[in-house]
């Protein structure tokens, strides 16, 4: 017993000067920078982590890859080398992830803490994780090589920077990226018909003998390259004022649709706007026609089966661009280009000190049942408005960061495989009253279920 008050006081007695010296010297440098931090990619549930994407090519060759985001890679041959320097031929794998959301940011553990100070953080504007690797083994960028990324942006990206994740552990800055309209995405609407609302027309349908064509412009209607060989004879009334004209206009777009297949009618909807200087009495024009195909009539029998053919191309050409219209609704309209001398994750990113931060101690019912003496618990406070998500350790609870005027939830993985969750009407609740420490309610959530969700509306356990 006496052993032991003696070397605790002993202890004491060596410790004491050590102190005191860290005392003298916070107070000496009362304004110094937080200290940068260490800290490690680690998805809060394993199981709810965004996986890789596999790109499989050869080292050797130029590689282009465009994903459903409208982000662009561009890896030139001879890009990678492996750790010991030599350089890398033949099939390589390139694994790559992007973050665009806070919730993303969240599922893949993605640290966005610079330093000690919580109520500094990354604000991102989109992130992304590239790996190469050569039978399993991972590999690097050979010097004075680059990867070409034009990375989807969702959110203007004005005022930010890029950061790189050096080491997998600290954001470094790495130098600055050019922000660009998606001319990809541009492109490819220009293809796609905007079909407009018919006019009505009398529905005569006497023949009155006048015989066309449609002839489309390959790149913006494709789908009409299976009728440009179709003639067809004019069913309307040809006394319409506008019919003449019609028949002269070059128009931008074309619809057709069966109006009685039977006695081989259809409706053809002609479309264009004519653009004035000023953009601001731009007219919106259409005229729909009734017509007829004109079949051979030697061969009357066949030309019609080729008719069946050519309309079921035409449909199938249309049903692609409606698709294509459909996933471009998922692509950014911007990108933010830079090149990537590292493999790593990539962050558009600003260093963001919201003034109007809360910070306060906070404790949890679930205390009652969980000891955390025991438990390594993490706390991660998900600031959905910046795109950020910061990770509190448990002797960080004591001074937890809120803010009153942007939307944020509480999200504790519990070691039960059970996460608790504090939504943001909730937290805003709480810190209007202004206490010295709040104590939440929380609700639980199957962990895996709720973190790849994201979302509060699943059942309560």
């Amino acid at each position: 017993m006496n052993n032991k008050i003696k070397i605790s006081l002993l202890s004491t007695a060596l410790l004491t000067p050590f102190f005191a010296w860290m005392y003298f010297q916070r107070e000496a440098n009362p304004t110094k920078r937080p200290i940068a931090i260490s800290q490690s990619i680690s998805a809060p549930v394993a199981t709810a982590d965004i996986p890789m994407d596999n790109y499989f090519f050869d080292a050797d060759s130029l590689k282009q890859i465009v994903r459903p985001t409208g982000t662009r890679i561009i890896v030139q041959p001879g890009t990678f080398k492996r750790k010991d320097g030599t350089d890398v031929h033949g099939p390589v794998e390139l694994k790559v992830r992007e973050f665009h959301s806070a919730h993303d940011i969240l599922r893949a553990g993605i640290p966005m803490a610079v330093n000690t100070e919580k109520g500094e953080y990354l604000q991102s504007a989109g992130m992304i994780e590239m790996r190469a690797y050569e039978k399993g083994e991972a590999l690097e960028v050979n010097q004075g090589k680059g990867i070409g990324v034009d990375l989807a942006g969702f959110k203007p990206s004005d005022g930010y920077q890029l950061y790189y994740l050096k080491n997998d552990n600290q954001w470094v800055t790495e130098d600055s990226f050019k922000r660009n309209g998606n001319a990809g995405k541009i492109e490819i609407q220009e293809k796609i018909q905007k079909y407009p609302n018919k006019e009505a027309f009398a529905d005569s349908l006497e023949a009155i003998g006048t015989y066309f064509s449609i002839a489309g412009n390959a790149f913006y209607s494709p789908q009409l390259e299976a009728l440009a060989t179709r003639r067809w004879k004019l069913l309307n009334d040809r006394k319409h004022p506008d019919i003449e004209k019609a028949m002269r206009v070059d128009w931008d777009a074309v619809q057709l649709e069966v109006k009685d297949k039977g006695r081989q009618i259809y409706e053809l909807t002609f479309s264009k706007t004519q653009y004035s200087m000023d953009m601001d009495k731009d007219v919106f024009k259409s005229i729909t026609i009734q017509a007829s195909p004109v079949f051979d009539a030697e061969g009357e029998e066949s030309d019609r089966a080729f008719f069946e053919a050519q309309m079921k191309e035409y449909e199938r050409v249309l049903a692609k661009l409606k698709e294509e219209e459909e996933r471009l609704k998922d692509q950014a309209d911007l990108l933010n280009s830079f090149v990537a001398n590292n493999l790593g994750v990539y962050n558009i990113d600003r260093l963001y000190k919201c003034d109007d931060l809360y910070t306060i101690p906070v404790s949890f019912d679930f205390e009652n049942t969980v000891d955390r003496k025991f438990n390594n618990i993490s706390l991660y406070a998900v600031y959905e408005d910046d795109n950020s998500v910061i990770k509190y350790d448990q002797r960080d609870w004591k001074s937890v960061s809120f803010s009153a005027n942007k939307k944020m939830r509480l999200i504790v993985v519990l070691p039960d495989k059970m996460v608790a969750v504090v939504e943001n009407q909730e937290i805003q609740k709480a810190i209007a009253k202004k206490e010295k420490e709040i104590f939440f309610v929380t609700r639980r959530y199957p962990a895996d279920e709720y973190i790849r969700a994201g979302k509060g509306d699943l059942a309560m356990k």
